[in-house]
């Protein structure tokens, strides 16, 4: 999983953010399988059986030599967990950027 940086040491883009790079054939083949066995979701596992999303936790977690990782749908979702997690209350201020809708963090 390792990448070069986004960012050169002059500050500009190697590459561009709106063209993403084309997904690799044995990622879409792993994906098509997930989705064939029945087993799209977290919890959706028979025993013993270990589910995508925890094994996507687990070698993002030792990727970026973490202890944990948690995967989430959104980036809403990323930013509660985070807040949460800083002890943020729900009563207390958050200042976002522009580009986050402004329900995200409500």
């Amino acid at each position: 999983m390792t990448q070069s940086p986004a960012i050169s040491p002059g500050g500009r883009p190697r590459r561009s953010f709106t063209q993403q790079e084309p997904i690799e054939d044995t990622a879409i083949e792993g994906a098509v399988r997930m989705l064939r066995s029945g087993r799209r979701l977290r919890y959706n596992v028979g025993p013993g059986e270990t589910s995508e999303a925890a094994l996507l936790e687990a070698d993002f977690a030792r990727w970026q030599a973490a202890r944990f990782c948690l995967a989430g749908a959104s980036g809403g979702y990323a930013m509660a967990t985070a807040l949460r997690a800083a002890g943020v209350r729900p009563d207390e201020p958050v200042l976002t950027n522009g580009f986050t809708r402004l329900r995200s963090v409500a």
